[in-house]
Parts: structure tokens; C-alpha cells; sequence
């Protein structure tokens, strides 16, 4: 067995079909026709490379970008036990690893790892995928709706209002961070590598000229040309109009939010659907306002006294309250007969909103009944499963203590995790995605581990598979003293308190765990080392730990990585 000395990647969609190394060799050596030569094939090459020929060069960008990922030494900090390294001698199939370092592959794992090494770091807003990313694309939205309605407003009532000028001021300084951030912005290539070199994704922004054309003139500040007529101020609220068009933003958001798989859709439809709502409303207000002052500004409202007295009707012009009324009393069809309305214009409007109501409000129910199936469909099979293995908890005689306790955690996890810490897809995902993934996620705690920290990357992806996840709440003890596994533990967010327990059950907070903590390393070295000190969770607390059994046997594979390793630990058991 050896590593691999370069990668293949999918050039197509395509099925493959996977035989484990163990079962291959277990059915060779019964054909010893083909024992012979394969084993004089392994002398020469270890790698069987895929008759393809490929061209990796991408249309939106060129060049390969260097990704070079350093990993810093972190103070160590355990507080339990010491004992040497256990680990399987290296065997005489063991071969040097090597790393690629001219193929793509290692080039998107490298990226992929970079992505998502804090969420709170600025960088995310260029980053495809990221929280703040995403955060951002909707904070977009939201302003170029505001943007859009203040806009369309200040045309039809030429409103001269000072606080409609600074709202307008700050929605430019805005969109103008926008388009540079737009310019800026990574971008996944065709081969699957996330590029984030700017002077690339510069070139790939002026390559869309749509782009630069729809920025440039939907923010383009034509108010100014005002200052040349006669009457500036009315003739800035009509060089305004082009601001209208920032509604792309909107369209663009929807559009590549909605295609890709890992975003919650459920909560794009939500958004979208408030703000359709907005728009749409808005817009018949405008609407109609600019038509009825345009055929019939007085409006004429009925009142119970004309129904009953025959007086005359009162008068007053038509403004955008009273516009807004009657377009929403439309659209809900709520409204009644309190404007006397004999106009084909207003009759045409009226028509129209009431077909767009019907619309709308199939639309908004249909939005209301996915978002409760999403979440009722979920905490009923949440629930169905729970009380299924509570009633074999209760069949197996567990104390009501226990069970409450027990009942408690699931509640707990519900509200945090929505009752899954990892999905089921990363678990049977192939491996090479799982890898790029669970490095991606939380790859920097065993980057910055004393341990690990000068491994290599190759064999840091191979150990990030082996991590597992696990979530406590406030009071939930995660180690106890005296308790003997071969797991290290990683904090990936909350707070976890150092204790001690004396004999009169009186605790000892000696010091409080932070994010990217870490703590059990020599009990994650060795075996029977007793950890001297109690962890727990003091807040909400996610965990990641690392079995000795499931990493050991990869360490034959990687023989510089197995030499960092012992090295040392020998440095931690003679200082501890």
C-alpha cells in the first residue's frame, strides 16, 4: 500500500465503481497468473492514471493559484497524565508518501481548506458559501428593495424631504461597496478550484461586460446633471429613476442562491416572499397614485352619512395613504365601497390587483405551508425516534433520574442542532469530498494542534475523516476525572471549565476553555491514562474528538508524519 502521488478528478459526470484494497489483494493471491505480474507492475509505477486527456486550463481564468497553508505551533495545554506514544510498528510495506503538487486537485483541497477558517473573518464576504457571504447577499437584497421603494416614491410625489436625500446617500455609499466587492468576489472554476486571487476575479468580472454595464448605470449618480435646469429639485427626483434598476441585485441573489444545493431554500423562499410582497404592493401604489392624479386628483369618499343623509360627498386629493389603503384593500380584498371610483383607468388598476391578490395570496400560503412542513416534519420523526429508545430505556429499568436527564439533553439538542450534529449525506459522501469537507470545517484545530502541526497536509486530510462531532449543554460533563480513553478533544465553540472534585463534592474551577482549546492529548497518545481533572461544558459547547483507534493504522502510510508524531510526544512525556 502507498500514497498517492498524484489525483484524479472527475472531468464528466460519471459512475464508478470501487473495490477496498484488502478484498482486491485477498481475491489476487488466489490467481497466481496475475499475482506475478502485478506485483512486477508495482515495482515500477504505484499509481494507475485514467486514460484521459484533459485540459485544465478554465475559460474564466488561467494560471493556477499557490495556496500555501501554514500551520503554527500552539501552546500545549492538557492537564492530564503523561505516558509515551502508542503506535503500530511501521511495517515493510510501508512507502513514502509523497504530496502532489502540480494537479489540480490538491490545489481545490487547498483552497477548500482555507475557506472557512473563521466565520467571523472579513475575508468571508469574498468567499463563496461562507456565513457571512450569505449574510451579506441577503443584507443586498433587503437594501435594494428599500432602494427600490424610496426610489419609485421620491419619483411620483417629487418629495423634497432632507431625510430622503441622506437614505438616498447612504443607499449609494452601499452599492457602491457592492460593486466593489463584486469585483472582488472568489468564484469556484470549472475544475472545482475556488480562486480568490484578485487580479482573476477582476479579469473574470470586466470579462461580463452585462456586469459592468448593469453597475455602471443602475448606480451611475445622473442627479447630479440636475444642477443644470431651471427647477434642480424636480429634475434630481427624475435623474434618480436609473436607480430602479439596483432590483437586479435582488434578481442575481435569488437566482444563484436557489441553484446551489447547500443553501436552506425553505428560508430564500421566505425572504423572497416578503419582499415580493413589498415590491408589488409599492409598485401598485405608485401606480395608481400616478394615474389618478394624472385623470382624477380629487377623490371622492363615501361615508355613512352619504349612505344615509344623500349629502354631499367630501373631497380631498389623492395622496399616497389613501393609495396604499385602497391597493391593499384590494389585494386582500378587504376593502369596500368607501371611494366612489367611475374612471376606466382606476377600474383597469383595480382589476389587476385583485387578479395579482388571488395570486399573491396562493403564493404566500403555499410559502407558509413549506416553511411549517420543514419544521413539523422534522421534530415529528425528532420525536418519533427519541421516544422510541426512551421506552428501551425504560424497559432496561433506568432510573426516573436518568431518564429526565436524559429527556433533557434531547430537548436541548433539538433546539441547537435541530437534532442532527453532522447530516447523514457527509457520512456517505465519497471520500475525497469528505475529506475536503471535514478539512474545510475543522481542519484549523488540528493545524494550530502541537501535535499535527507539522504533518503535512496530506495526512491532516486523512485525519480530519477521522474526527467526531459531538454537542453538550451548560452543565453536561464531558470528561470526568479518572476516566481512561485514548480520545483527544478539541473545543470548535463555547466555554468548557477545568474542575476538580474534592471529597466533600465541593468543585475547584481552575481555568475556563475557549474556542480552538484543546485538551486529553497524551490520553489521546496512549492507552489506561487516567485523565486528573473534570471538563464541563459551562455554556453551549461543540466538541470534536479524535479515537486512537481509528487514526493508528493510517501512520504507516505517512513516515514523516509518524516520526513529527513521536518526536513529540517524547518532548510532552518528559515534560510531563
Amino acid at each position: 500500500m502507498s500514497c498517492a502521488e498524484v489525483a484524479i478528478y472527475a472531468s464528466r459526470s460519471l459512475d464508478l465503481l470501487v473495490i477496498p484494497s484488502q478484498t482486491f489483494f485477498s481475491l489476487v493471491k488466489y490467481y497466481p497468473k496475475i499475482e506475478t505480474p502485478l506485483k512486477k507492475a508495482f515495482e515500477f509505477s504505484r499509481n494507475y492514471i485514467l486514460p484521459i486527456t484533459m485540459d485544465v486550463g478554465d475559460d474564466e481564468s488561467s494560471g493556477g493559484t499557490d495556496d500555501d497553508i501554514l500551520s503554527e505551533d500552539s501552546e500545549f495545554d492538557s492537564r492530564s497524565g503523561s505516558s509515551r506514544l502508542y503506535l503500530p510498528p511501521s511495517g515493510h510495506n510501508s512507502v513514502r508518501g509523497s504530496q502532489s503538487t502540480g494537479d489540480v486537485s490538491q490545489a481545490k483541497s487547498g483552497t477548500s481548506v482555507g475557506t472557512y477558517q473563521s466565520y467571523m473573518d472579513v475575508n468571508n464576504l469574498l468567499k463563496p458559501g461562507s456565513r457571512l457571504f450569505q449574510s451579506f447577499g441577503y443584507l443586498t437584497s433587503i437594501m435594494a428593495t428599500l432602494s427600490y421603494i424610496l426610489t419609485l416614491y421620491e419619483v411620483i410625489t417629487l418629495n423634497d424631504c432632507n431625510i430622503i436625500v441622506w437614505l438616498q446617500s447612504f443607499f449609494d455609499i452601499f452599492f457602491y461597496i457592492k460593486i466593489y466587492l463584486s469585483m472582488h468576489q472568489g468564484f469556484v472554476s470549472r475544475n472545482g478550484e475556488l480562486v480568490m486571487n484578485a487580479v482573476r476575479c477582476r479579469k473574470r468580472y470586466y470579462k461580463h461586460k452585462l456586469w459592468v454595464w448593469t453597475d455602471l448605470f443602475a448606480n451611475l449618480p445622473l442627479e447630479l446633471f440636475g444642477f443644470c435646469f431651471t427647477n434642480p429639485l424636480v429634475a434630481m427626483h427624475y435623474f434618480r429613476i436609473n436607480k430602479l434598476l439596483r432590483l437586479k441585485y435582488l434578481i442575481e441573489f435569488y437566482r444563484k442562491t436557489s441553484a446551489e444545493l447547500t443553501n436552506n431554500l425553505t428560508t430564500l423562499q421566505a425572504a423572497m416572499t416578503v419582499l415580493v410582497v413589498a415590491l408589488l404592493t409599492h409598485t401598485f401604489t405608485c401606480v395608481w397614485l400616478m394615474s389618478l392624479m394624472a385623470t382624477s386628483p380629487i377623490s371622492i369618499i363615501r361615508t355613512i352619512k352619504t349612505h344615509l343623509l344623500v349629502e354631499d360627498s367630501p373631497q380631498r386629493l389623492w395622496d399616497y395613504t389613501s393609495s396604499l389603503y385602497v391597493i391593499v384593500s384590494e389585494l386582500t380584498t378587504t376593502g369596500g365601497d368607501e371611494f366612489v371610483l367611475d374612471q376606466t383607468v382606476s377600474m383597469t388598476i383595480l382589476s389587476i390587483c385583485l387578479v395579482c391578490g388571488k395570486l399573491l395570496a396562493s403564493t404566500v400560503v403555499a410559502t407558509s405551508i413549506q416553511i411549517a412542513y420543514s419544521i413539523k416534519y422534522t421534530l415529528n420523526n425528532y420525536e418519533k425516534y427519541t421516544k422510541e429508545l426512551m421506552d428501551v430505556l425504560k424497559n432496561q429499568g433506568l432510573s426516573t433520574y436518568q431518564m429526565n436527564k436524559f429527556s433533557s439533553y434531547t430537548r436541548q439538542l433539538w433546539v441547537h442542532e435541530r437534532g442532527r450534529q453532522l447530516p447523514e449525506l457527509i457520512k456517505q459522501s465519497p471520500y475525497v469530498l469528505k475529506c475536503d469537507l471535514m478539512s474545510a470545517m475543522f481542519g484549523q484545530h488540528l493545524r494550530n494542534c502541537y501535535i499535527f502541526a507539522d504533518t503535512g497536509e496530506p495526512f491532516l486530510r486523512q485525519l480530519t475523516v477521522r474526527l467526531d462531532y459531538t454537542s453538550y449543554f451548560p452543565g453536561n460533563y464531558i470528561v470526568v476525572a479518572g476516566d481512561s480513553e485514548a480520545r483527544m478533544q478539541w473545543i470548535s465553540s463555547g466555554t468548557v471549565a477545568v474542575l476538580s472534585v474534592r471529597a466533600d463534592l465541593t468543585e475547584t474551577t481552575h481555568e475556563l476553555l475557549t474556542t480552538g482549546d484543546v485538551f486529553g492529548i497524551l490520553q489521546g497518545l496512549s492507552k489506561g491514562i487516567e485523565h486528573c481533572f473534570s471538563y464541563r461544558a459551562e455554556t453551549k459547547v461543540s466538541i470534536l474528538t479524535l479515537c486512537l483507534d481509528s487514526w493508528k493504522d493510517i501512520l504507516q502510510h505517512f513516515p514523516d508524519a509518524r516520526r513529527i508524531i513521536m518526536e513529540k510526544s517524547e518532548i510532552l512525556f518528559t515534560r510531563f
